[in-house]
């Protein structure tokens, strides 16, 4: 089955929208169409951006729903131990940690909204594409049912 590593940037804009494709990959994902490679690290770092007041306010995240979205993910993706390190690849350094996971999980994609992780193209054998890409490399071709 396909892995793919989610940088947080997809999975906060997949919470707050229901459209686009983002939000069409958890239904992908909950479909079964490929496996979640995520890591404690990085499940922290979401649950830090999350739990800002300026999303709570702003889009409704309750506690509750933050820490569903993170036992889902802890319980259902796969989730790397963190050892696998990745230094100076990244135009930003942050964005290491989710190369490293990926790596680590042995995904075939890293699906990001970020540019700087976007012009690498690919890094060890990870693809690294669009959301939007993702998806259409998961239906076919298709985006169509992207809500």
């Amino acid at each position: 089955m396909i892995r793919a590593a989610l940088d947080l940037n997809v999975l906060v804009s997949a919470l707050l929208s229901p459209r686009g494709a983002p939000a069409r990959l958890l239904d992908l994902w909950r479909d079964e169409a490929f496996v979640v490679v995520t890591g404690e690290t990085l499940l922290a770092a979401l649950e830090q951006v999350l739990s800002r007041r300026t999303f709570a306010d702003k889009y409704g995240l309750t506690r509750e729903r933050v820490s569903a979205l993170i036992q889902g993910l802890r319980r259902f993706a796969l989730v790397t131990p963190g050892v696998y390190q990745v230094v100076g690849v990244a135009p930003d350094a942050e964005d290491d940690a989710v190369l490293a996971c990926a790596l680590e999980g042995n995904a075939d994609y890293l699906v990001t909204g970020d540019k700087g992780l976007l012009s690498l193209n690919e890094h060890g054998g990870v693809r690294i594409v669009t959301p939007a890409a993702f998806v259409k490399a998961l239906t076919g071709g298709t985006t169509s049912g992207a809500r």
